[in-house]
């Protein structure tokens, strides 16, 4: 099962190449044990760390606002996090820092009010409000902050700039084709915008449940119901298709939890028999 979901979404995922930088030989000192081979090799990612932006709203500036002062990726002996920085007047850009302390790190700026999100380039507050009204107008936007990789004895953080990831637009060329495959309807199920406990009744114009994804995930999702064997479309739909409102992601939570299942007796069978 995981040979096939490597063969089919593999490609997702590439590899990504260590850089030798002194960011690296520090996290390596820190939380490692420094050795050079970390920082020449090539290393699958674990995690990507995203961050939602929205547009600056003051006139003539437009740069991209991250929702955060600083994408923390580690605090505990020791810190890392993924600080923003605007270059060229547009464009976001991401560097990883660690250190000691949270200080040591630390984006230092006045606080323009609580929870409220400064764009870097002017200096001009986003409220919580406006957020929500980018949202609303489609213009919410995410920015890829960092990328994690096995550090042996560690994580490694690496800035964004590190790996390359597909194009939406083949993505979603991609995911088109996998529904038709395996004859699934089109993923625009609607979401109760009425309950303010769900993220769709918070108002920040999320309707449907294909929102909730990456085109990314979507792809690795319907994927790994495929491979799992003791999933089938034709089971999942006759137990589905009578629930009101159960749709598409009705079949991909039932595939999913069986799909976990096969997952944890591989790894049981790979890694914990192995020891015997």
């Amino acid at each position: 099962m995981l040979e096939r979901m490597r063969q089919e979404v593999g490609d997702l995922y590439p590899s990504v190449q260590v850089p030798a930088t002194e960011e690296v030989a520090r996290q390596s000192e820190l939380f490692g044990r420094g050795d050079e081979q970390v920082l020449t090799r090539r290393a699958d990612p674990v995690t990507y760390i995203w961050v939602r932006t929205v547009p600056c709203r003051r006139p003539g500036c437009g740069a991209p606002v991250p929702l955060v002062r600083q994408a923390w990726l580690r605090k505990k002996g020791g810190v890392v996090a993924a600080v923003p920085e605007i270059e060229d007047s547009r464009r976001l850009c991401w560097h990883i820092r660690s250190g000691a302390t949270a200080g040591d790190v630390a984006r230092q700026e006045t606080q323009t009010g609580a929870g409220q999100a400064v764009c870097i380039a002017c200096h001009t507050p986003a409220s919580a409000n406006y957020v929500k009204k980018m949202a609303i107008a489609g213009r919410m936007k995410e920015s890829l902050a960092a990328v994690a990789v096995d550090g042996q004895r560690s994580k490694l953080y690496l800035p964004p700039t590190s790996t390359e990831l597909p194009e939406e637009k083949r993505l979603c060329a991609r995911l088109d084709a996998l529904l038709e495959e395996v004859r699934l309807d089109p993923l625009d199920e609607r979401m109760n915008t009425e309950d303010s406990t769900t993220v769709a009744g918070r108002g920040y114009g999320i309707s449907n449940w294909r929102e909730l994804f990456t085109t990314r995930q979507l792809l690795v999702s319907i994927h790994t119901c495929q491979a799992c064997p003791e999933y089938s479309w034709r089971n999942a739909r006759s137990r589905y298709s009578c629930r009101p409102g159960a749709g598409t992601h009705g079949l991909l939570r039932y595939g999913l939890r069986a799909a976990r299942k096969a997952i944890h007796e591989v790894w049981n069978l790979a890694f914990v028999g192995s020891e015997d």
